[in-house]
């Protein structure tokens, strides 16, 4: 196990797919315990996961709910900077040819020895997030209201939602 998940053990996951990671549970903790850094307004809005009904700090005004993804290591296989950077640059590229409201965001381990850049979707429909995750080969994306945080899963695990409280940095 990554030495930055413990702690965040999980039983609920089962059959998520190919994956650099241990196993299902190991990468539904991943996602779990990852931190999510969002650039909205001029402001770093840093959000880590907590207990379910814990709400601390402010969410963004607004702004009915936010989505984070990422283009990079679809299905969770470690791709090259470069590729994984042209990757995200065509996510952007779709997301801007869509009309859609987004940002600059970063999902990280507790201790930030992984890092991926990703996008924070502004109020955009939960389908279409997902229909685009699963086109660029995500397992899952964050969701962001003022009453919880969860990882949305696509794919085979489309329809499945792990809810978190959430606490602002």
């Amino acid at each position: 196990m990554a030495p930055w998940l413990a702690g965040y053990r999980t039983e609920t996951a089962r059959g998520i797919g190919d994956t650099t990671l241990d196993g299902p549970e190991e990468l539904v903790d991943a996602y779990l315990a990852a931190i999510v850094e969002v650039d909205l307004d001029r402001r770093r809005l840093v959000v880590e996961p907590a207990p379910a009904d814990t709400v601390e700090g402010s969410f963004p005004d607004g702004c009915a709910h936010l989505h984070v993804m990422t283009a990079h290591n679809p299905r969770s296989r470690v791709l090259p900077a470069a590729e994984n950077a042209a990757r995200n640059r065509r996510l952007a590229g779709d997301l801007l040819a869509a009309g859609l409201d987004h940002h600059p965001a970063l999902g990280r381990s507790p201790d930030g020895t992984w890092r991926e850049p990703s996008y924070a979707l502004v109020d955009v429909d939960e389908a279409v997030v997902l229909d685009l995750a699963d086109r660029f080969g995500q397992h899952a994306v964050y969701r962001w209201t003022p009453h919880e945080r969860a990882v949305v899963w696509t794919g085979a695990q489309r329809g499945r939602v792990d809810r978190q409280g959430w606490r602002q940095r």
